[in-house]
């Protein structure tokens, strides 16, 4: 019972294509198949969104990144074959765009207002929900790989090992 609510949970979460992300950004680059990239940014807008917005409070700063990242898939097209999992270099990317515009944001305000003599003492830091981010941007990219696929994206551990072409037992020594 469980393996079917996990097959079933599975088809809702990719019901319209089956197709590899590589093959899709192929399609599309090649002959401009709208849909195509559609189902690349249902596949994984969520995950890049999410990563942007935790590290970027304001949303238009957000959007910015979230278009960055879609436009550095576009430039680094050559790199990805047609079973290629796209989902954890995406991560990769959004969470670094969404840090070089947060530090573009300190240098600009850096720029307008002097620092106070004195940092206000805090108990609870902001930033603390960009440590997730920080850490698995710390882990080998084998590591990282399969958590975002797992547990960001939600794939099973066959599909997982699938796309990252290592044996099931492997993925699971990973994670």
């Amino acid at each position: 019972m469980r393996r079917l609510h996990s097959q079933l949970l599975r088809q809702l979460a990719h019901p319209t294509n089956r197709r590899g992300d590589g093959e899709l950004l192929a399609s599309f680059l090649t002959h401009a198949v709208q849909a195509d990239f559609e189902e690349l940014l249902r596949r994984h807008g969520s995950l890049v969104w999410g990563a942007c917005r935790r590290a970027l409070p304001d949303l238009a700063d957000a959007e910015d990144a979230f278009q960055a990242t879609f436009l550095v898939l576009i430039k680094y097209r050559q790199r990805f074959a047609a079973d290629a999992a796209l989902g954890p270099w995406l991560y990769r990317v959004a969470v670094l765009t969404a840090r070089n515009i947060r530090r573009r944001n300190a240098r600009q305000l850096a720029r307008r207002k002097p620092l106070p003599d004195q940092l206000p003492a805090t108990d609870s830091n902001p930033d603390l929900r960009l440590d997730l981010d920080e850490a698995l941007l710390a882990l080998p990219e084998h590591y990282r790989a399969s958590i975002v696929l797992c547990h960001l994206l939600g794939y099973s551990r066959a599909d997982a090992a699938a796309r990252l072409g290592c044996a099931e037992g492997t993925l699971s020594s990973w994670l």
